[in-house]
């Protein structure tokens, strides 16, 4: 999942970029030639070439064939050195378009150095209250962003949108690049009703200006549509993507880089949906484009490679979905700060992987390093704190120390209810969590309030055939069977069953869950031919997943 930001010059751009550090060097070889054959250039053609090669960059992005202008760009900035001298605004143009190619690619500790030479040249020139100021500022902004590091990119987004307001040389797109990573930052660091209502301002804005189906409009139509998955409003968050791709598919074409990011949040949408099987297709559709457009090694193909082992672990493929993170993690530790959120986040699903496969030390160790690292980025109170939380939560629990598991618990609800309200899909999690703990605890009464309470929830959320929904009843139906009313029992653990099946597949692990609950509620009934065949089935539902995943 992505969101996209754009640069000064309007090009949009998503997530933390790089592609490998050997394809740089050997670009960098074979520039010297080129460069040496412009020095004799008389200085007239020297101008034209520097603009031709100028607008030459700017399309080559907008088409998103960024390795192919970062050589450009390269050559250009030399070009612009020799012909114009290095404090001519010519120069800090071309800086400009050199640090926004490597930003496109993520190549972050090159563009920065970039961005700041080209920012400091243009202030001594002609001060702060400028246009070309007011972008560059944007662009800081943005790379801080898209590296996980909020707290540096708020105040530059803020400030080049209040320049670009009204400073000399302003321009109305400029304005709204600016408006639009201001809203990214919103959204990312929780504050998603005021992203909602300045991604709405905007899209009217540059509806107004450049019409319905213009790439740019439709980042912050993109934008919006992320913000309607966080607030789990799933029905207008797909309506809104799906315009999305029809458009820039037809405008930007198949293969174009954006597209990838909208296949890849409406495939996330569909699996928050427990729609594994078209989220799946989506995130291989996305990681196939990314692959051939930005390379292996981009920090979106780490992205993508997140979001398919989501996947994986959804259907229990443990061993699949521990490849793909290691690779992501391995592509975003060379592209990305240390303490970065976006690492982070990929960080904590390897945690949940090894959670699940009982590996609770390492799951701890990585819960705790995303646990210091969105504390510091976003502040105690985000839902990114919440959700660390919650998971050391779990570990707790799974090693007997309820207290602890409770007490964490019961702050990751608090902030949850504090940033969602009381019916999001993160404080049913969180509730759920609860009720295992009281069940835990003996104190089966609280956990049925809990449980009914999500299961309602999640029912209206998700649809009556989710797979929360049936792993909610299976739940309420342990609870009915520890205070052996296995008549009350009954009705929901048929209906788990049921359901579980038919949204995670026959041969998922939580079948056979389902199936053994099932078993011991028919016990308890006195039917004990119908649980012995329930518990052979569940049998085979394990043996069967083993087969397929050693």
């Amino acid at each position: 999942m992505t969101h996209l930001c754009s640069t000064s010059h309007g090009l949009s751009i998503a997530g933390p970029r790089r592609p490998a550090v050997s394809r740089i060097l050997g670009m960098n070889g074979l520039l010297f030639l080129a460069l040496s054959g412009l020095v004799a250039l008389p200085l007239h053609a020297q101008e034209e070439e520097w603009q031709k090669t100028h607008d030459q960059i700017q399309k080559l992005n907008d088409a998103g064939r960024y390795s192919e202008s970062l050589p450009l760009a390269i050559r250009n900035l030399q070009l612009a050195k020799d012909t114009f001298g290095l404090n001519q605004p010519n120069t800090a143009t071309s800086l400009t378009d050199l640090g926004e190619v490597n930003l496109q690619l993520g190549e972050y500790a090159a563009a920065e150095p970039l961005l700041r030479q080209a920012l400091e040249m243009t202030e001594k020139a002609v001060g702060t209250n400028n246009g070309r100021a007011g972008g560059l500022m944007t662009d800081l902004g943005y790379m801080y962003c898209s590296q996980g590091k909020y707290k540096e990119a708020d105040p530059l987004a803020r400030r080049g949108m209040e320049i670009l307001k009204s400073a000399p040389g302003s321009t109305e797109k400029g304005l709204f690049t600016a408006m639009n990573n201001v809203a990214v930052v919103d959204e990312q660091e929780g504050r998603y009703s005021e992203a909602e209502v300045l991604f709405k301002e905007l899209i009217q804005k540059k509806e107004k200006a450049f019409g319905l189906d213009d790439p740019e409009t439709l980042v912050s139509v993109h934008n919006l549509s992320r913000i309607f998955e966080e607030e789990a409003k799933y029905a207008e968050a797909v309506a809104t993507q799906e315009r999305v791709i029809a458009s820039w598919e037809r405008t930007l074409g198949p293969n174009h880089p954006h597209v990838a990011i909208a296949l890849d949040e409406l495939a996330r949408i569909y699996w928050r949906q427990g729609k594994f099987e078209e989220a799946e297709g989506l995130y291989k559709r996305a990681l196939a484009i990314s692959e051939t457009v930005l390379g292996p090694d981009h920090p979106d193909v780490a992205m993508e490679l997140s979001d398919l082992a989501h996947v994986a672990m959804s259907k229990a493929e443990f061993g699949k979905a521990r490849l793909l993170l290691e690779r992501a993690v391995a592509i975003e530790q060379k592209s990305l700060p240390a303490d970065s959120v976006i690492l982070a986040s990929t960080l904590s699903v390897l945690g949940d992987v090894n959670f699940q496969t009982e590996r609770y030390d390492d799951a701890e160790a990585q819960y705790r390093q995303v646990l210091t690292i969105v504390k510091a980025a976003l502040g105690g109170e985000h839902p990114r704190v919440a959700a660390a939380l919650g998971s050391l939560s779990n570990i707790a629990s799974r090693r007997g120390d309820i207290a602890t598991a409770m007490e964490l618990a019961e702050k990751c609800l608090e902030i949850n209810e504090k940033a969602f309200g009381p019916e999001h899909p993160a404080v049913g999690m969180a509730l759920s969590n609860l009720a295992y703990l009281h069940i835990q605890k003996g104190e089966f009464a609280k956990a049925e309030v809990l449980l009914l309470r999500y299961l309602e929830m999640a029912k209206q959320i998700f649809g009556p055939q989710h797979p929360e929904v049936g792993m909610t009843l299976d739940h309420l139906a342990q609870v009915y069977c520890k205070e052996k009313k296995y008549a009350a029992a009954d009705p929901p653990s048929a209906e788990a069953v049921a359901i579980v099946k038919l949204s995670l597949g026959p041969d998922h692990p939580a079948v056979a869950g389902a199936l053994q609950t099932r078993a011991q509620v028919l016990r308890g009934l006195g039917r004990n031919e119908e649980a012995d065949a329930a518990d052979e089935e569940a049998e085979q539902v394990l043996a069967r997943h083993a087969q397929r995943n050693p």
